[in-house]
């Protein structure tokens, strides 16, 4: 009686665990999709970046834009001085660079610092509209009103940023080979300072340099990076600057596209901001952008894929592809679960697809430095990815799950070693002076 009795709740576990490892299986496959998919796209990009032409032997044009620097910065009194000062000791006419500082909602001397260094000072206090997109929009607004020239263009830069000697000569030869909106290669100042901004060199060295040029030589958009942006006046009197997320970068390349702009990447023209030197210090930075990027994507993408239809226009296409490819630690913790759900169960298409993810992001990752040109002895410490990946899917997800309360600005831990120094001594570095230079680059 008793085995009779027990037969249908035996019968109705072997169910569950029969749609339990179903489940398990096709979630597998889907995940391992995904990484296959996006890992494939990930090394078209780095191939076409190892195909890269040789840098520009020199600058051959005479400088003939005038510049607009436009920086925004929110309590920077410690930073500014320094990106100033690369400024001022740029390797372009003096007279032909006007800086514009936006002081933004500062309670230090933010504004008196950069009056001091002779830029031109806007201050603006709202305490609703918060954030780097509308600081740029205020201060867009104060150079758009001047008496403007066909050869202006707009160059922004982070308050903790540095600039190559040559930068703006750089900028300013692609701006007269007919170039509307820039690129820079931006980079890492404080490089050896902590295991933390080492492998955030080695990130950016992927997302900030490999991918932008691949997507160059491939005739795409290179894509806008939030810092060492480079606009015509006229690209910017068009569009405006409308973005106000908190993945500013990401909304104003949205909306270049849409007006038919595309972005060039000017891997030779350099500009260097500080990095959070530890995990923790880099937590609302983070959230800040995956969230933002992830908002983008939801707003924006049904309209793009539809404009991208209409148009046949395959940048617009690959600059949504570009948002919904996860940071490279989620990846391969998705290419991982891919593994793991798919012995569960007992799926080997997931299986094989989420090995196909992880040695596609692997080769990604080492076909990607070499295009940098990253020393070995910095690859090195990759040895502390393992804590990084973790870290980062943990903030991924909780910047997917809700947004950061308001803007923060991030924590700049090196700032009081740097108000322990002169804040002008900062070496004027050229393009090949910053070791950066390599053979991926434009001609």
């Amino acid at each position: 009686m008793r085995s009779l009795a027990s037969a249908p709740f035996a019968r109705y576990g072997s169910l569950l665990s029969v749609t339990a490892r179903r489940a398990g299986g096709a979630l597998s496959a889907s995940l391992g999709g995904y990484v296959a998919f996006s890992s494939l796209y990930l090394l078209i990009l780095t191939g076409a970046a190892l195909r890269g032409r040789h840098p520009r032997s020199g600058i051959q044009a005479q400088p003939a834009t005038r510049f607009h620097v436009i920086i925004p910065a929110h309590n920077e009194e410690l930073s500014l001085p320094a990106t100033l000062s690369s400024i001022r000791r740029a390797d372009y006419p003096a007279g032909a660079v006007k800086v514009h500082v936006v002081a933004d909602n500062c309670s230090d001397e933010t504004a008196r610092v950069a009056a001091g260094w002779g830029a031109n000072v806007y201050e603006r206090r709202n305490g609703s509209q918060v954030g780097k997109g509308y600081a740029l929009s205020f201060g867009l607004e104060k150079v758009l009103e001047q008496p403007d020239s066909p050869q202006d263009a707009i160059l922004i830069l982070d308050a903790d940023t540095v600039i190559a000697s040559n930068t703006l000569k750089i900028l300013d030869q692609y701006l007269q080979e007919g170039a509307q909106a820039i690129q820079t290669h931006y980079s890492v100042h404080n490089r050896g300072d902590a295991p933390a901004v080492e492998l955030r060199y080695l990130a950016l060295s992927l997302y900030h340099y490999a991918r932008p040029l691949g997507r160059t030589i491939l005739g795409l958009s290179a894509g806008l990076r939030g810092n060492g942006m480079c606009f015509t006046r006229a690209a910017i009197a068009r569009v405006g600057w409308i973005a106000h997320g908190l993945a500013e970068d990401v909304e104003q390349h949205f909306l270049l596209l849409e007006h038919g702009i595309r972005v060039q990447f000017a891997p030779e023209a350099v500009v260097m901001a500080e990095m959070p030197v530890s995990l923790p210090g880099s937590v609302s930075q983070h959230h800040r952008w995956e969230r933002g990027r992830l908002d983008a994507l939801r707003h924006k993408a049904p309209h793009l894929l539809a404009l991208s239809w209409q148009r046949c226009d395959v940048a617009i296409l690959e600059a949504v592809i570009e948002q919904c490819v996860a940071p490279l630690s989620v990846c391969f913790g998705a290419a991982v679960t891919a593994c793991a759900l798919g012995v569960a169960g007992r799926n080997r298409i997931g299986v094989r697809l989420g090995l196909s993810g992880i040695a596609g992001y692997a080769l990604y990752v080492v076909l990607g430095l070499r295009v940098a040109r990253v020393p070995l002895q910095t690859t090195l410490t990759l040895r502390h990815a393992p804590k990084y990946v973790v870290w980062k899917i943990v903030n991924w997800v909780r910047a997917a799950m809700q947004p950061p309360p308001r803007w923060q600005r991030t924590t700049r831990l090196a700032e009081c070693e740097r108000s322990a120094r002169d804040p002008t001594d900062i070496p004027a570095l050229s393009y090949h002076e910053t070791g950066l230079a390599t053979k991926g680059t434009l001609r």
